[in-house]
């Protein structure tokens, strides 16, 4: 009854992270460098972690105690970075893309996933239920979702590089430009959840 009032406040608090983000990130390109800015998440890793500890329910509840798929998550986990790395290496702007790099990542990345699914359909409880992609609602929506997510992410990842590049302006100026959106985000969500 109330799942779209949860998602409603769930999306108002998500843009605050892209206020917060582009805008430290900003600072500490413009104090440091952009290296430094993956310093900033094991510090914030660490303070989720701990309170995960003491905010999450202990759950006695015999849905959830499942055995945990190991081999279908050692197999995501060989799926998607190898996946990234080829793209990334098919990606290079600077350098002559290395064939035998993208090959064989490819390579990995499409037999992990043959494998993935061929495991996900005969385990009794899979890390992924591929039985829900048979369904056509939610095939689509998360189809849309992906589509929405792939150009709002890819036009807002690239437009501080493009306000730096075309007018000349930092990198705290710019991240500062990403907080009227992610207000506006905000507000809406907050309303549309009311």
């Amino acid at each position: 009854r109330d799942r779209s009032r949860v998602l409603g406040l769930f999306a108002s608090f998500m843009p605050f992270g892209a206020v917060v983000g582009p805008f430290l990130g900003g600072i500490i390109v413009d104090i440091a460098d952009w290296r430094w800015t993956f310093v900033l998440s094991l510090p914030l890793m660490a303070i989720t972690l701990i309170g995960l500890r003491f905010v999450l329910p202990v759950t006695t509840s015999e849905r959830v105690k499942k055995p945990l798929d190991s081999r279908g998550a050692a197999l995501m986990l060989i799926f998607i970075p190898s996946l990234i790395l080829g793209l990334t290496e098919l990606g290079l702007r600077d350098a002559t893309p290395n064939p035998a790099i993208y090959g064989t990542s490819f390579v990995v990345a499409i037999v992990a996933l043959v494998f993935l699914v061929w495991h996900e359909q005969r385990v009794e409880h899979p890390m992924l239920d591929l039985e829900v992609l048979k369904r056509r609602d939610f095939f689509a929506l998360n189809a849309l979702a992906f589509l929405f997510g792939l150009a709002w992410m890819g036009v807002f990842a690239i437009l501080p590089l493009y306000v730096q590049a075309a007018y000349d302006m930092g990198a705290t100026e710019s991240g500062a430009l990403m907080g009227p959106r992610a207000l506006a985000m905000a507000v809406v969500s907050t309303g549309a959840a009311m």
